[in-house]
């Protein structure tokens, strides 16, 4: 478990410290105060510095950037820099403690004739001019640079690989788990349930969301047809794919038709299961949620988190998600040691931490840490 992070020149932060963190952590702050990008500092960092998640936070941010005529833009790595300026000498680092490696990234020129021949023919129109090295500090594994435009554009491994970014390999460590505003990916989702369907725990979820309907009795998911267009992340146009059963009822009916609470909700409980052991992100955990069910979606999360051995972060704008936190707080002062609220403000040096016991007290006294 993570006790502090530690972020340099990341995306806004000069340099910035989460201090005093539990086992389960809320980000709370003004708009455009940085929650979201500590919650991807982190993710970066317990995955090992692996270039894909860079990737992802561009896909999720709409990053992109045009390099060519009739090509379709690029994922644009310049805005994890700060102040977005990428040139040589440019970096970032990420650290913490528990003995996860210290991450550095650094952008070099792509000048060197041997580290460029290697990847890329002479001849080829999109030729880098920088390159990006990321560091796992205390380690010997050695990943392949990436290669930039002079804009932050990644461009494609060249003759090694012919693709726009590599295929990751099987990444040793923690399991992780990110959950974006929008949730999971359709295939994302149905992949995690197949392994909860193999780890027999499918009553874990039915019982998580028998929160908001206390009558259903049964999920199915629809087979994927992999030949078919999903849009990228569900909550945009994609509804189907998952199915409920209801007591007393002979049909069974498409989640989408119980709101977006219940599947935020099946979102939740299958990542938590999902991240046992390892790591649980979310972002804007109350999406889709109304402020009377907030402490027992807290109860979910702090339980299942305390059993499981999960570290949580998550964000929010909401005051009803801190009374909601507050409130299961006092019923069960056995949680209490659990949780921690992080005020986060760029202009002071580390983030402003809350015990349980605190948490309470800022709630009966109306005093609002956002």
């Amino acid at each position: 478990m993570l006790k502090h992070a530690e972020l340099t020149r990341y995306r806004g932060f000069e340099h910035y410290k989460l201090a005093n963190l539990g086992p389960v952590n809320l980000l709370v702050g003004k708009n455009n105060s940085g929650k979201t990008s500590l919650l991807e500092g982190i993710h970066f960092l317990t995955a090992g510095g692996d270039p894909l998640v860079l990737a992802q936070v561009t896909a999720r941010r709409g990053e992109f950037v045009a390099v060519a005529e009739d090509e379709p833009p690029y994922n644009d790595f310049s805005h994890f820099f700060y102040q977005h300026e990428i040139r040589e000498g440019s970096s970032f680092n990420i650290r913490s403690d528990n003995g996860i490696p210290e991450i550095s990234v650094t952008v070099m020129t792509s000048d060197d004739p041997d580290l460029f021949g290697e990847y890329f023919d002479r001849d080829e129109m999109l030729r880098p001019t920088l390159a990006l090295r990321v560091e796992r500090h205390g380690t010997s594994s050695e990943q392949n640079p990436l290669f930039l435009s002079d804009r932050g554009a990644v461009l494609a491994y060249g003759k090694r690989s012919g693709r726009r970014f590599p295929v990751p390999k099987n990444r040793d460590g923690p399991p992780i788990v990110f959950i974006s505003p929008d949730s999971l990916s359709p295939l994302s989702l149905a992949a995690m349930w197949r392994q909860i369907l193999y780890d027999r725990q499918e009553k874990e979820v039915i019982a998580a969301l028998q929160i908001l309907e206390e009558n259903l009795e049964d999920i199915v998911f629809e087979p994927v047809d992999n030949t078919r267009h999903y849009p990228p992340y569900i909550g945009s146009s994609e509804r189907g794919g998952v199915l409920i059963s209801l007591r007393n009822d002979r049909r069974r009916i498409p989640l989408g038709s119980m709101g977006d609470g219940m599947r935020r909700l099946l979102v939740l409980a299958i990542s938590l299961i999902q991240a046992k052991n390892g790591f649980l992100l979310i972002d804007e955990i109350d999406t889709g949620f109304h402020y009377s069910i907030m402490d027992k979606m807290w109860e979910l999360v702090i339980k299942t988190a305390q059993g499981s051995g999960t570290q949580v972060f998550a964000t929010t704008h909401s005051w009803d998600c801190i009374v909601g936190l507050s409130q299961i707080c006092e019923a069960q002062k056995n949680l209490l040691p659990e949780v921690t609220i992080q005020t986060i403000d760029r202009t002071l040096p580390e983030s402003i931490s809350f015990t349980g016991d605190s948490i309470t007290r800022l709630v009966q006294h109306e005093i609002d840490p956002r």
